[in-house]
């Protein structure tokens, strides 16, 4: 979670990383995925991390715009490897 939050650079049209609600979890490849959403939300407040125990288990958004982000950084890589906008809006 560190290192993602360390390296991640947020898509145009995003907020600052601290205004949200932040989870994590692994992937079956190894990757660690996370969905940021603007905070509060699932009980998590903006500012604050979580991890979830599977993919399953991270907050489900149809869409969201910008108001959530989807990170991933693959196995043995030392940066954030994407970060996107969930959806058109």
């Amino acid at each position: 979670m560190d290192l993602i939050e360390r390296t991640v650079v947020m898509p145009a049209g995003s907020a600052p990383i601290a205004r949200y609600a932040r989870f994590y979890t692994r992937a079956p490849t190894g990757a660690v995925v996370g969905l940021f959403v603007i905070g509060p939300h699932g009980g998590l407040d903006s500012g604050k991390r979580r991890w979830v125990s599977t993919l399953d288990d991270l907050p489900w958004i149809a869409d969201g715009g910008c108001a959530a982000v989807n990170v991933s950084l693959e196995a043995g890589s030392t940066e954030a490897d994407t970060a996107s906008c969930n959806g058109g809006g």
